[in-house]
């Protein structure tokens, strides 16, 4: 990301000399191609909020809009530059692209080969395999389009992508790949005209961006046309060359509120607000004001972030924001639960070094003048680079994220991270209107109508491997009606708004005359009001399209009444009804961390009580019991299998039972289909 990595408009630039009649012009690009200090403290005004947010350093709750200031400045600078040359008519695609390889590629590289390392040792082949297919990704510049297109709700953790960070530069050099060709395109054209245009494609990507977020909110944050915005916000201001305001007053005003707005923004969003739409506005504007109002005089803002400090740190902003987070993610692999305070400011502290190891002994070699590598071998050293790193990606990917690194017994226990039910591809997630015109899936004897469904969120599908065996055995089959934070509970809207016409979906199915038995199962502790163990916010449901404003009682109130309704409705429609009690929740990965213990020699009791277990859920059994005794439905309590002593099992016969955090195994729910033998 050139904004990151300190791009500076110095003579290294290598301008050539303008022709006479566009003196004019070249002197009005140049006056704001000057090299400015402060606009070095901004990037680190940008990059140590992303910094704090990815270690949990309080209060950067919304530091990630570090990223977005990039994106400004990225665009006030480069636009400039590139500008600055077409009008001149000095602008060359080689020297412009010339440039990129010697800001990007040295650094990335260098880090992308030590990560890589670092992984091959440090992750478990499913991860690795994944970390495979993303530096392939990264290496061609479309880390944004594998990282939107993994996304899901059964995608792996943003804590386990060592290269999650580079979307935002593969963001950057596609607008890159475009944006050069559209000014262009714009040359000779008056300036208010070109200002017009720039400003409506600003607009029109802002308003797709505000929209996106809440409809598309995966693709709105990783792919460019709801980003282009942002790198237009700092263009418009490089091609405007609006003169700053004479009035000191005015300047340290609009400076002040600029990072006022940055500041704000990293403090007060969070990971569950809409972002980016409305929510990135006040970061990037604050960005825009801030290098207005210094483009005009200093202020105090803009002589603070001038210090050395500030300046030093956004010189090695590039480099920073590269090694942090892998340094974050590969750490946190070798540990349980989360890092300790003393190992999160260890972790900041060596990834400052690398940065500033990287700074000076891998990007300042490559700029400018002084660099000994020419422009051709430049362009062969860079494509080598891309294909080795590719081969890398392939390499560890064909041979399945080398498990022979481990012995068999680890082997089985790692090898439960990536199972999962055999109908989760196509049968999990299902729209409404698919599950209304009679896509659920059938399971179970082939040869037997289906007499039963299955009904829940994802916990459901984790269960059939259980419900399946039982099944078979009996000569049954069932439906398959699962989707993510949908519990299965009629006529409630959960924060996922497809819950809600999903299970009325699943309701007119489950009262077909040839389905005689329905089986509820969810991660109950949500809907009944409890937090996640993550500590993230707990969902709320409602009986109507009003959010819950009264806390965890009224929560537990809308779970009570809910479920009640729903097995009332089933069972005066002559159904069985069998509620499918909660499996006890981690709070961590089980395999991952049964794995870790096994190969790096540690001791973590990873296993809930079965007493923390049983007072976790006990409002939701409270509401089973009641439920059950006024409609004549049937428990199927999963504790005495599953915490059969004090504490609950997280394996048998070497083999976990989970596969995550909350989700069986399908060996660990195969353990648990003698309880269902007699309920289908």
């Amino acid at each position: 990301m050139s904004a990151i990595s300190g791009e500076a408009v110095t003579a290294e630039l290598d301008i050539q000399p303008a022709a006479p009649d566009t003196i004019a012009s070249r002197r009005a690009a140049r006056a704001d191609l000057r090299y400015r200090a402060d606009i070095d403290g901004l990037r680190a005004i940008a990059v140590l909020p992303v910094l704090f947010f990815h270690y949990q350093v309080a209060p950067f709750t919304g530091g990630f809009i570090g990223v977005d200031v990039f994106f400004v400045i990225s665009g006030y600078l480069i636009t400039g530059l590139i500008w600055g040359e077409i009008q001149e008519g000095s602008f060359s695609v080689l020297r412009f692209y010339e440039r990129r390889i010697r800001r990007i590629f040295p650094a990335l590289f260098a880090m992308l080969a030590v990560v890589s390392v670092a992984a091959s040792v440090i992750l478990f082949p499913h991860t690795l395999m994944r970390y495979a297919i993303s530096l392939l990704a990264t290496a061609g510049f479309i880390s944004n389009f594998h990282f939107w297109g993994e996304a899901g709700y059964w995608a792996a953790a943003a804590a386990e992508k060592p290269l999650l960070h580079t979307w935002s530069l593969a963001v950057e050099e596609q607008f890159y790949l475009l944006f050069p060709g559209f000014l262009y395109l714009l040359r000779g054209r008056p300036k208010r005209r070109v200002l017009w245009i720039l400003a409506a494609t600003l607009a029109a990507s802002l308003a797709l961006s505000i929209v996106g977020v809440r409809y598309w909110p995966i693709s709105t944050f990783f792919l460019l046309p709801m980003r282009f915005w942002e790198l237009l916000a700092g263009s418009l201001l490089a091609v405007g060359s609006f003169r700053a305001p004479e009035s000191p007053v005015l300047r340290n005003g609009l400076s002040a509120a600029g990072l006022g707005f940055i500041v704000w923004s990293a403090v007060t969003l969070t990971h569950n607000s809409p972002f980016p739409g409305a929510n990135a506005i006040p970061p990037c504007l604050g960005a825009a004001l801030f290098i207005y109002a210094g483009s005009g005089g200093t202020t105090v803002a803009n002589t603070v972030l001038s210090a050395k400090l500030p300046v030093f740190i956004g010189l090695i902003s590039y480099s920073l924001y590269l090694w942090h987070w892998p340094i974050f993610v590969l750490v946190s692999e070798m540990q349980h639960n989360g890092l300790a305070p003393a190992q999160t400011a260890i972790c900041i502290a060596v990834s400052i070094a690398f940065a500033t190891l990287s700074w000076r002994y891998i990007e300042q070699p490559f700029r400018g003048r002084a660099s000994p590598i020419r422009r051709k071998p430049l362009f062969t050293i860079a494509g080598i680079t891309i294909a080795f790193a590719a081969l890398i990606g392939v390499a560890l990917s064909a041979t399945k994220g080398l498990p022979q690194r481990y012995d068999s017994a680890t082997r089985k226990i790692v090898e439960a991270m990536n199972e999962k039910e055999p109908l989760r591809g196509r049968c999990f997630d299902l729209p409404a209107s698919r599950v209304a015109n009679g896509a659920l899936c059938k399971f179970g004897a082939r040869n037997s109508l289906p007499s039963f469904v299955l009904w829940g969120d994802s916990h459901a599908d984790a269960m059939v491997p259980a419900v399946l065996k039982a099944a078979q055995q009996r000569g049954k089959a069932g439906l398959l009606a699962a989707h993510g934070h949908c519990a299965p509970l009629f006529g409630v809207t959960f924060p996922d708004r497809k819950c809600r016409p999903f299970n009325d979906a699943v309701m007119r199915v489950a009262l077909g005359k040839n389905i005689h038995t329905v089986l509820l199962d969810a991660k109950w502790a949500s809907p009944a009001g409890e937090p996640s163990l993550d500590k993230q916010r707990s969902g709320w449901n409602t009986d109507d399209e009003s959010r819950i404003k009264g806390g965890q009682g009224e929560t537990r109130a809308v779970f009570a009444r809910s479920l009640a309704r729903t097995v009332k409705m089933l069972r005066d429609a002559g159904k069985q009804v069998v509620i499918i009690g909660p499996v006890p929740e981690f709070r961590g990965s089980v395999p991952n961390d049964l794995a870790r213990m096994r190969v790096w020699g540690a001791h973590w009791e990873i296993a809930p009580s079965r007493a923390a277990f049983l007072a976790r859920e006990a409002y939701a059994y409270s509401v089973f019991g009641a439920v059950a005794k006024a409609n004549g439905a049937t428990v199927i309590r999963l504790d005495p299998v599953l915490c059969p002593d004090a504490r609950c099992l997280t394996m048998e016969d070497g083999r976990p039972l989970y596969r995550d955090s909350t989700h069986l195994s399908v060996f660990g729910a195969e353990h648990l289909a003698p309880l269902f033998r007699h309920s289908l």
